[in-house]
């Protein structure tokens, strides 16, 4: 099929739709234009959103509460010790979660939530392993990612979401190994309360996806909550590292690539077949089979 279809594809996209002696417009021509002016509006859209973001993080009252910011620094202290990195905590009523913004100058964003000492103490703690898993970085990521890929739904539906959910279930993990079984009843208790005041909240802003923001499925939610509550076994799966090693070495193993063989025609003449082969390469050698 590949010596009808691809050809075919091709065909079709570089046909000439309107030619004149200076300019010919084809269909990928089109779809080009197409995907340059959907990035440049995605592109505007993100900026302009991290442009409000970082606005609105510096207009709103650092927290003062002496309580607050004693459990805050004890936190800090036990994740980044000696004070490597410097936070700023803000109370902020525009946001229904606690939430994390910024790589160079970290913000965190506490909203109006009447929290307990160990419930605070389990946000702040997953605040920051935000941070010190690099997630707010992976983000930026993502956003450029989505720029160039905003056409794509498995990438827009399904992968983006993936991410996210992968990103809130390893901050809990390392909370939960951080924690007793007390401290992570306070931080279900916690989650419960921040649900439960996100619905009070008809409108916030979009742009920050930590917390539970991204998780609109009540699914994704309970898995979090059933996670905490099952406190996972803390030890390395020697299966696991066998398995993404075996997975790892079978990547190298079959490579898809399109050929032109030359042929002669009738009157003798070269012509080239469009054919795509697979090759089965040893990963030893890298001989193609």
């Amino acid at each position: 099929y590949s010596r009808t279809w691809l050809p075919f594809f091709r065909d079709m996209l570089l046909h000439p739709l309107l030619k004149t002696d200076s300019f010919s417009l084809t269909l990928a021509g089109i779809l080009s234009c197409v995907w340059l002016a959907g990035s440049l509006v995605i592109l505007f859209h993100k900026l302009l959103g991290y442009r409000r973001c970082r606005r609105l993080t510096k207009l709103f009252p650092q927290i003062s509460d002496p309580a607050v910011i004693r459990i805050f620094e004890s936190v800090q202290e036990d994740i980044f010790p000696g004070g490597k990195v410097s936070f700023r905590l803000v109370r902020c009523s525009r946001f229904p979660t606690p939430a994390l913004w910024g790589v160079r100058h970290p913000v965190v964003l506490l909203p109006d939530i009447d929290y307990t000492e160990d419930e605070l103490r389990c946000v702040f703690i997953h605040e920051l392993l935000h941070y010190k898993l690099c997630h707010f970085l992976l983000k930026i990521l993502l956003d450029l990612l989505t720029i160039v890929q905003w056409w794509n739904p498995v990438l827009i539906f399904f992968f983006l979401p993936a991410v996210h959910q992968i990103q809130e279930l390893s901050t809990d993990a390392q909370l939960v190994r951080m924690t007793t079984q007390s401290q992570r009843s306070a931080y279900l208790s916690g989650l419960h309360k921040t649900l439960q005041y996100a619905k009070t909240k008809a409108r916030f802003p979009q742009n920050i996806h930590f917390g539970l923001l991204p998780n609109r499925k009540k699914a994704l939610i309970f898995q979090r909550f059933n996670y905490i509550k099952a406190a996972p076994a803390r030890h390395n799966s020697i299966l696991g590292v066998i398995l993404c090693f075996v997975l790892f070495m079978l990547s190298f193993t079959f490579v898809l690539e399109t050929s032109y063989p030359v042929r002669m025609d009738e009157v003798g003449d070269d012509s080239c077949t469009f054919k795509c082969c697979c090759y089965v390469t040893c990963p030893i050698c890298a001989g193609a089979v």
